[in-house]
């Protein structure tokens, strides 16, 4: 599943989040490991005086979390951490993600979730490879 972040409305900027599992080579961020997708929506609890059961309300506003890694391998230890270094400043934080997997027919499938935010960077330094976990928040996917 390859994994984009892009900016839909004023300039093109995009980043790669993850470019497939079975990618491999220098510069490409081989994943996603451990995706994990869930919805919440908001809620109001009624808690009545004396009452044997409090009433639970559905308020809407669906939100998705996205989570997973992704290992990219450098050239050089070097390239490794410059890149490190670098990539919190200049990822692409909002917009909106796009995921391209393959159906069992062999079909790619397009899923967007619009206006998202990159709320998580975790970034580990391992010789001359890093892992990256991603954490994004959105609305409903599409």
């Amino acid at each position: 599943m390859r994994i984009i972040i892009k900016n839909t409305g004023g300039g093109n900027a995009e980043t790669t989040l993850a470019d497939g599992a079975g990618v491999r080579g220098t510069g490409k961020n081989v994943g996603p490991d451990g995706l994990r997708i869930s919805g919440q929506v908001s809620s109001q609890i009624a808690q009545f005086l004396r009452g044997d059961n409090a009433k639970v309300f559905n308020r809407g506003n669906l939100r998705t979390s996205i989570a997973f890694s992704v290992r990219r391998e450098f050239a050089s230890l070097q390239a490794a951490e410059f890149w490190l270094l670098n990539h919190v400043k200049t990822v692409q934080r909002e917009d909106t993600l796009y995921m391209f997997a393959q159906s069992e027919s062999g079909n790619e499938i397009t899923i967007t979730v619009s206006d998202c935010v990159l709320t998580l960077t975790d970034l580990q330094h391992e010789g001359v490879s890093v892992r990256v976990s991603y954490q994004i928040t959105g609305g409903a996917i599409s």
